[in-house]
């Protein structure tokens, strides 16, 4: 794919997030926020494709009529431009508010937000209701579950710490409290960037497959349809398997980049 290509598939992705947030937010000033971005994103895809009227020709219709053909996963090698795009893009899908009534740590407030929609949007695309593994697979699958909740265990735990410290009276239990506090903090973050690289190997290994024309995934030409009396989920409605499964490495990637914590080994404390 060439440049002006990638560009625009960036900003095609982008501009469906941003009107599906207008579609389904419940947030009156995220949307009217969004909808001003939107108007510029669109007029910047205008200047790569001059013909496209958004007001004669959907999105949908656009990408269509832009890309025929299929293209394999990877992850790719990006300009900062398109990755300036992508960061925002998430950035607005993944509004930062507060863990907890006293958690000022931004990253904690990230992540928890960041959690929250992985629980909610993107983990149960993988549920054996909607991608449909062989047995090994299937089993990691289920290994990895258990990781996601432990680590949203950790942070509940995390956030009982820091509500009590902010509380706490007492200098000496304060004391304590503090460092406690900044132990799980450690611990949660080295945890947490662990589990997401894991979780985010699972994923490119299924998209790899899907691209050999493998056998892991039962059901690759399947669609994502949530069922709205039993799932919270709507941002992958309508989406591919392959589709659903990019977009999930992509906020994956995101979520890294945002904590970027180092490569080292889990220390013992």
């Amino acid at each position: 794919m060439n440049t002006n290509k990638e560009e625009i598939a960036k900003l095609i992705k982008f501009i469906k997030s941003m009107q599906l947030i207008i579609k389904t937010s419940p947030n009156k000033e995220q949307v009217e926020r969004v909808k001003k971005d939107l108007y510029k994103y669109l007029k910047k895809l205008q200047s790569y494709v001059p013909d496209f009227d958004p007001l004669k020709e959907t999105i949908e219709q656009l990408e269509k009529r832009i890309f025929q053909e299929t293209f394999s996963y990877d992850v790719p090698t990006q300009s900062k431009t398109t990755e300036e795009t992508i960061e925002q893009s998430w950035d607005v899908k993944i509004p930062l508010k507060k863990a907890s009534p006293h958690c000022n740590d931004p990253e904690i407030n990230f992540l928890a937000s960041a959690l929250e929609i992985i629980q909610r949007e993107f983990w149960p695309v993988l549920t054996e209701q909607h991608i449909q593994l062989d047995f090994t697979h299937s089993q990691e699958r289920q290994s990895i579950r258990l990781g996601f909740d432990e680590i949203q265990r950790e942070l509940k735990s995390l956030l009982e710490t820091i509500e009590d410290y902010a509380l706490a009276e007492s200098p000496d239990f304060r004391d304590q409290l503090y460092k406690m506090k900044n132990k799980q903090i450690r611990l949660f973050l080295i945890n947490t960037n662990e589990f997401l690289k894991k979780l985010k190997d699972f994923l490119v290994r299924l998209l790899q497959d899907l691209d050999k024309r493998g056998s892991i995934i039962k059901n690759p030409n399947d669609t994502i349809t949530f069922n709205p009396q039993f799932e919270e989920a709507t941002w992958l409605n309508g989406y591919s398997i392959r589709s659903a499964l990019t977009e999930f490495v992509d906020l994956i990637q995101f979520i890294l980049k945002k904590i970027n914590l180092p490569d080292f080994k889990q220390k013992k404390f």
